[in-house]
């Protein structure tokens, strides 16, 4: 699994957000309808996070830097 996951990561991002869409929609209905609110729900939680001020936002680049290092 993790010689597939590094060799996904190396994809270019279009790639790789076409991949996971098609992973996404390949776990049947229910199981994709589940990810898709867990999704929503924590996208509103980092959002009010952030709003109000509980959490930071950081500049694509670190993020992206800060991704990588983690991944490696």
């Amino acid at each position: 699994m993790e010689a597939l996951k590094a060799e996904a990561l190396r994809l270019p991002a279009e790639e790789r957000a076409q991949l996971a869409a098609e992973l996404l929609e390949s776990l049947d209905a229910r199981e994709a309808g589940d990810v898709e609110q867990l999704w929503a729900a924590e996208a509103e939680r980092r959002y009010q996070a952030y709003k109000s001020g509980q959490a930071r936002g950081i500049p694509w680049e670190e993020a992206m830097r800060e991704a990588k290092r983690r991944l490696a």
